[in-house]
């Protein structure tokens, strides 16, 4: 297996700090710098809703700032890569709550369907619009 030379992962590391977002520092930080769990999940609570699920461009390229089931399940991803598994955390206590209210759910046909709404800007630098990108239609959750 091949590894990173010094100079390589210094390059990466200096680009690391001066663009990375918080939750990506501290990403970086806990898996390569002996960095601490508490920080990950300090830096993620920002992207918390009251509702319990995750927006607020978690996910960079989800500029939804309102909870969504594929959100949710990015902040999910990052509690498994930091290993935390404290269900009472409030955290953890909110993701169960947002995933098991199914406000996020719309019965049609038998079928449960995500709504999600995301924001987009329309042009570099230019003003953002709210627009309905896609119903995905899954089996139905709630048989």
């Amino acid at each position: 297996m091949r590894t990173l030379g010094e100079k390589a992962y210094q390059e990466i590391r200096t680009w690391i700090y001066r663009n990375a977002r918080q939750i990506d520092l501290v990403l970086w930080q806990y898996l390569f710098e002996d960095g601490c769990k508490e920080s990950v999940l300090t830096a993620l609570t920002f992207y918390q809703n009251d509702d319990g699920g995750f927006g607020n461009t978690l996910e960079a390229d989800c500029w939804n700032p309102n909870s969504s089931p594929y959100t949710t399940l990015q902040a999910i991803n990052i509690l498994h890569i930091i290993d935390y598994h404290d269900m009472n955390h409030p955290i953890l206590q909110g993701i169960i709550r947002f995933l098991g209210s199914g406000n996020t759910l719309m019965k049609m046909d038998g079928c449960s369907v995500f709504l999600q709404t995301m924001i987009i800007p329309m042009l570099p630098g230019g003003p953002m619009t709210a627009k309905l990108i896609n119903l995905r239609v899954s089996e139905s959750l709630w048989s």
